[in-house]
């Protein structure tokens, strides 16, 4: 179970839960509409109960897969996901004969 403040005013949630060792985690969203701070509430709350039961949810994965790049390192932050891989670029080499 995560706590979930919203301020209309300042467009500004902030979230606190409880991992499996009782230690208390939050995380502050700004500028962000009360649906989409709902959601990722919701997410929060998956994501916790998913790190203690070991159980899997759809939900979760795709609303985390669909994050940005800021909204995904909240998340890593207080530990429910791991950090994005780095994209490599992949390199052809051309032999230096060709022209």
């Amino acid at each position: 179970m995560a706590s979930f403040i919203y301020d209309k005013d300042t467009r500004e949630a902030g979230i606190q839960f409880y991992e499996r060792n009782r230690r208390r985690r939050s995380t502050q969203l700004s500028n962000v509409n009360r649906g989409f701070a709902e959601r990722f509430h919701t997410a929060i709350e998956k994501l916790n109960e998913i790190r203690i039961t070991g159980g899997v949810d759809r939900f979760s994965g795709e609303f985390v897969r669909d994050l940005g790049d800021v909204f995904h390192e909240k998340l890593v932050k207080v530990d429910l996901v791991q950090p994005k891989q780095a994209k490599t670029e992949e390199t052809v080499d051309i032999p230096s004969d060709v022209k």
